[in-house]
């Protein structure tokens, strides 16, 4: 069973561990290579090569990092990437075993070489994650340019008695606006965890407001042809209710996300263990910030 009972510092240690995990791994991963590589009389074997591949996934994780920062983070591609990260770690323990018992040198370069595969992999699963992270913030910001643009051409229509209701339906627009930078604003502000909920869930409804009323404009459009006033006003009233139906969806949800939520600490604890890493005591990188 889940112990719930935790102090507030392991919390906040979690929390701590999860926001610098490009670093941690990093450092970890430093630590091995360190750990691994040849002495200056030793020939290379490959490990070059290892080198080279582990400054790439390096760039990889900082990439996806900055992306997390301007997007909302993603724990789960962290967690994806956990048993990556153990096996580039047995890769590496492979290439110093075969070192320190003088093992042939074919031996050693077959073990560098998997070594550097499983850097390789690593680097290509970070930068599809960084991808489809751009990808669904883009088709995000897409769809509330494309609001916005339909509620304006609502707006722009020539309503006559209808201009009431219209007003009431912009306004509930602009308080949709509101609601979901506020939302965005104040998950920066949670655990990683719930950030991702929370960022998750802004997409999920601004899609959903998107598809229901994206034909709203025409059907509009064509009741003020027919001067078919009630039908005008059905329509811009089931616009309103939309918006405004999200904005009471947006703050349920977030208070559901902002419970305490125990599978959150489970998938931080999970993650911890794979990496030596003491937020209370950092260790500095060589001067470029790179791998040894």
């Amino acid at each position: 069973m889940e112990d719930h009972a935790d102090s507030g510092w392991e919390e906040e240690l979690d929390e701590n561990l999860i926001r610098a995990l490009d670093e941690a791994y990093c450092q970890d991963l430093q630590s091995c290579m360190k750990d691994v590589e040849p002495a200056p009389n030793e020939p290379d074997c490959g490990f070059e090569k290892v080198q080279q591949e582990a400054t790439v996934l390096q760039a990889e994780m900082s990439k996806f990092r900055a992306e997390e920062r301007i997007n909302g983070v993603s724990p789960q591609t962290w967690e994806g990437y956990d048993p990556k990260h153990a096996a580039i770690k047995e890769n590496l323990q492979e290439v110093g075993k075969a070192r320190r018992s003088r093992q042939p040198e074919e031996i050693i370069r077959e073990a560098s070489a998997r070594a550097s595969e499983s850097f390789r992999n690593a680097s290509d699963f970070f930068r599809k994650e960084r991808e489809q992270l751009v990808q669904r913030e883009q088709k995000y910001q897409q769809e509330i340019v494309e609001l916005k643009k339909q509620l304006q051409e609502m707006r722009s229509m020539s309503l006559g008695q209808n201009n009431r209701e219209m007003e009431t339906c912009f306004l509930s627009g602009m308080r949709f606006f509101r609601a979901l930078e506020q939302d965005r604003e104040a998950a920066r502000k949670e655990s990683p965890a719930r950030e991702e909920k929370l960022f998750a869930h802004t997409r999920e409804v601004v899609s959903g407001v998107y598809q229901d009323i994206k034909a709203a404009p025409g059907q509009i459009r064509d009741a003020i042809k027919e001067k078919a006033d009630r039908a005008v006003d059905a329509a811009v009233q089931r616009v309103a209710g939309v918006f405004d139906k999200a904005i009471i969806h947006l703050d349920q949800r977030r208070q559901e996300v902002l419970a305490f939520s125990p599978m959150e600490k489970k998938s931080q604890k999970a993650v911890k263990r794979r990496i030596s890493y003491n937020p209370k005591k950092k260790e500095k990188l060589n001067e470029k910030g790179r791998f040894r």
